[in-house]
């Protein structure tokens, strides 16, 4: 692999963007979800991540010349801004972007976590037999406290390594508690914590792609919508019916999001909540679709591999340069050359146009033998007529 440069860049974020583009439309639709299941959205949101995150140029990519659009898209990136290239002044600005965004992240999770360490844990009798109900029918070992947080608007599990739930300070019934327990400890379980915060580290990195933002809403929904539908698949129908009750009382409060420096996974806005209803009550009845799970699968793998194999390039003018270095001239015509005489009277320096300026080509002791270049008796003359000699 060679390093990143403009070209698997660009191929990169094109092909990433498809990609994202492809999950956006497909998983607005609860059957996409019922019939894939959301283990098709989590692969295929892996695959663009490690696609967005290795933009390099591989050995075996083939460039594909692009004569048209790159090379009029960079050709306006290259115009000069105080003799300084746009092109380089975006990608500072990217690069700085990308940067800044990273340290505000980290940073807000270390103070998150200095928060988390002078809250105490929930004191409450009912609580803590509730949770470790819970806690004993998942067997699940992992040391996790509950915190109370004033002005919380939803329970939510936060933290990586150390994971706690957080309780907002209201007061909720047995069989409300239990629901938050059950459905905040299935994300530890499914690791969706991780999931959330590695496409954090994509948003960042790429803070400038509209479409990076629409797909990490894409991955807490779907954290969600997995949590419900694996929590009530099994449910009978009372049960199910009060899982929702539960759900639309918790999230009550949740029209606007509540912005923690964690990773926090929000109930949603009143379509998210809606839209997770209809999944639980139609889950029972739609059954997964192998084939349309390889389909999409297929899909998504064939970006993928296309954006490895293919890197657009803009087109290049052809090397003027001969193997040994030497600069390849055009045949010189009365259009593209002159003659100027050299001092000694005798021989005469030939001059041909390559690329904007006219670049002496050497010594030519018969001028004849190139009938129709002007013939000028010094430097100075000709550059009344020529402004660009080298």
């Amino acid at each position: 692999m060679t390093p990143a440069n403009y070209g698997s860049v660009f191929s990169s974020c094109l092909f990433g963007s498809l990609m994202m583009l492809y999950l956006f439309v497909f998983c607005r639709s609860n059957r996409f979800i019922l019939r894939n299941g959301t283990s098709v959205i989590y692969l295929a949101v892996g695959v663009v991540m490690i696609r967005m995150l290795l933009p390099w140029n591989f050995h075996f990519a083939m460039n594909v010349e692009s004569h048209k659009i790159l090379p009029f898209l960079f050709d306006l990136l290259r115009v000069k801004i105080l003799s300084v290239e746009f092109l380089t002044i975006l990608v500072i600005i990217l690069s700085v972007g990308s940067c800044l965004r990273l340290a505000i992240y980290f940073y807000k999770l270390v103070c998150y976590h200095h928060l988390l360490h002078q809250l105490n844990p929930l004191d409450d009798f009912k609580v803590s037999r509730i949770f470790s109900d819970v806690l004993e029918e998942y067997h699940c070992t992992k040391q996790i406290s509950v915190f109370q947080v004033p002005g919380l608007s939803s329970p939510a599990i936060s933290g990586l390594l150390y994971p706690v739930i957080l309780l907002p300070d209201s007061e909720y019934s047995e069989q409300d508690l239990r629901f938050i327990f059950m459905h905040e400890l299935n994300h530890y379980l499914h690791h969706d914590l991780w999931k959330s915060f590695f496409w954090e580290l994509v948003v960042c990195i790429y803070w400038w792609n509209p479409l990076s933002y629409i797909i990490r809403r894409q991955i807490k929904d779907t954290a969600e919508y997995a949590n419900d539908i694996s929590l009530t698949r099994d449910m009978d129908e009372l049960t199910r019916t009060d899982y929702m009750l539960s759900l639309l009382k918790t999230s009550k409060q949740t029209h606007t999001f509540h912005a923690l420096p964690t990773l926090h996974f929000q109930e949603g806005t009143i379509l998210s909540i809606e839209k997770r209803c209809d999944l639980i009550s139609e889950s029972p009845k739609i059954h997964k679709n192998t084939f349309s799970q390889f389909l999409h699968i297929g899909c998504v793998s064939l970006l993928f591999i296309l954006s490895l194999c293919f890197i657009f390039q803009p087109s290049s003018p052809p090397s003027n340069l001969d193997d040994d270095g030497a600069v390849i001239f055009d045949k010189p015509n009365s259009s593209n050359s002159f003659y100027i005489k050299r001092k000694d009277g005798k021989d005469y320096d030939l001059y041909i146009k390559q690329e904007d300026s006219f670049i002496n080509a050497g010594i030519i002791e018969n001028p004849e033998d190139y009938k129709g270049s002007k013939i000028y008796s010094n430097k100075k003359e000709a550059m009344k007529i020529y402004e660009n000699i080298e």
